[in-house]
């Protein structure tokens, strides 16, 4: 009886459980004002509503260009240990599959997202900030932390920012903010806080299960949950007593007709 409950119990369908709380980071995430892309082969072509921002140079010369408004910052609200990370989300590499070193470059003036091209970039000048471009498809986090300290003294204007290296036979596609799910973001927080919620972006992006509540956690979500026909947790409940009595009725009756198929009366 009892081998015939287990196997009863061992084919009843499977479904994970899963419930997870974790805390919402206090890291502050600020998306792309603006950004696109500017290519060698297409001069006056502009490509400011594209879902993909791209930099490189293959066969033609791709610079990339993002801009963030600082809104609500201030150098005084910037503490000391805070950082201010750039996390791009990188779709597609192509040419040198390996990280390229380069740096982040400064546009000599602002641009418009709607109008710029290749013949009408601003020049670019550095920045001092270097920077690798990976190549394996993801989040990609840069730090970016003593040039916003820089724009929010007023030491340079923020004309925002660009991404460009002739040197290596490489480009980057990575998605722009037309893309809601991952566009180019600058979280802003102290480390251990700019850690964690870049670690759960990144969840968010490669699952799409977790979701912001207003009560101030995290819960993931996309797992569909079916309870199981039986609780192993707690078997005799007040939902299964009955299905557990017919079970066991049911074992009886079959280990009666074995029994008197064996010693027939």
């Amino acid at each position: 009886m009892l081998s015939f409950f287990t196997l009863l119990i061992i084919s009843s369908p499977v479904y994970a459980l899963k419930k997870v709380i974790k805390p919402v980071p206090e890291a502050k995430k600020i998306t792309a004002e603006k950004d696109t892309c500017v290519n060698s082969v297409y001069p006056a072509t502009n490509f400011g509503t594209e879902k993909k921002i791209t930099t490189g140079f293959t066969t033609s010369s791709k610079i990339m260009f993002l801009k963030f408004r600082l809104e609500g910052f201030s150098i005084e609200s910037f503490k000391p240990d805070d950082k201010a990370i750039l996390n791009l989300w990188l779709e597609e590499s192509t040419g040198e599959l390996k990280t390229i070193e380069t740096e982040v470059l400064l546009p000599s003036t602002d641009w418009s997202e709607e109008e710029l091209t290749w013949n009408n970039k601003p020049s670019l000048y550095s920045s001092g900030i270097a920077v690798g471009l990976e190549a394996t498809p993801g989040a990609q986090q840069i730090d970016i932390t003593d040039l916003v300290k820089q724009w929010l003294n007023k030491e340079i204007e923020n004309t925002g920012i660009a991404f460009y290296y002739n040197w290596e036979d490489f480009s980057r596609t990575y998605s722009s903010r037309e893309n809601e799910k991952q566009p180019p973001a600058l979280v802003i927080g102290k480390e251990r806080e700019v850690e964690a919620f870049l670690i759960l972006e990144t969840e968010e992006k490669k699952q799409g299960v977790i979701e912001t509540v207003k009560t101030g956690v995290e819960r993931v979500r996309g797992v569909k949950i079916k309870k199981p026909f039986f609780s192993l947790n707690n078997l005799i409940t007040a939902n299964n007593i009955l299905p557990l009595t017919s079970l066991w009725i049911a074992s009886v009756f079959l280990l009666l007709v074995k029994v008197f198929r064996k010693y027939p009366l």
